[in-house]
């Protein structure tokens, strides 16, 4: 049920996202979790400076309100794809078993990099700095491990349960 809350107030948020680049464009929270290049993050937060005082506040707020409510989603969703690990371990036998068993017992790992990634983007929002050379590279592997246990783990996971029964 908090996963369905989170989401649909995430979701709502996400629509005040905007910045001016020339023109009012969209944004969504993906920019900021794969910033394509060091700046990317700090050069993005200028241009939402560059809106009008109103709809710059009201984008910050928005964005700092997606991030402080995505801590209550993270356990929604963790421990829903680590207890779908566990089931579709329970649906196996072998190394199957235990591929699924490691899925679901690094889904705290996963939280952890979302946690992480949160209060470095809350921070940013402070005060936005290109991020060094070192950290830009931990960012992104940061988001990998993040997104790739994550969706590897329910992915796999719905599938094998689908597999069991049919």
């Amino acid at each position: 049920m908090i996963f369905i809350i989170t989401s649909a107030i995430m979701i709502r948020q996400s629509r005040n996202f905007f910045y001016l680049d020339g023109t009012k464009k969209r944004f969504s929270i993906l920019n900021l979790e794969f910033p394509s290049s060091r700046s990317s993050i700090s050069i993005l937060i200028r241009q939402i400076k560059k809106l009008p005082v109103i709809e710059s506040k009201m984008v910050f707020s928005a964005l700092r309100g997606h991030l402080y409510t995505d801590f209550f989603f993270m356990p929604g969703v963790y421990v829903g794809v680590l207890l779908l690990c566990l089931t579709a371990s329970c649906e196996s036998s072998g190394y199957i078993s235990d591929l699924f068993k490691a899925l679901a017992w690094l889904q705290p790992l996963a939280w952890f990099c979302d946690i992480i990634e949160n209060i470095y983007l809350l921070g940013q929002l402070k005060k936005p700095i290109p991020a060094s050379a070192r950290f830009f590279i931990f960012y992104r592997l940061l988001e990998i491990t993040k997104w790739g246990l994550s969706f590897t783990g329910f992915l796999l996971a719905i599938l094998q349960l689908i597999y069991h029964h049919l």
